[in-house]
């Protein structure tokens, strides 16, 4: 996640807010702290910012199956 914000050139606090999420919750997955929960809606906003960046978004889910990303209603 550190590494698509920082080339998206965003701040934790707007990463944060463009995905509806805490800035607290930013950090603890950038630390590796915290599993990554999304909603749907999150799940979407995050895809169109992996394509923003040009980033693989196999390749971004595949990489972040150590942090255990899943899905809430």
């Amino acid at each position: 996640m550190k590494e698509l914000r920082q080339k998206l050139g965003m701040s934790q606090q707007i990463f944060a807010t463009t995905l509806g999420v805490s800035i607290v919750s930013i950090g603890r997955w950038e630390r590796g702290e915290r599993s990554i929960l999304l909603t749907l809606e999150q799940v979407r906003i995050l895809i169109q910012l992996l394509q923003t960046a040009e980033w693989d978004i196999d390749e971004f889910f595949s990489r972040a199956k150590q942090f255990e990303i899943a899905c809430t209603k």
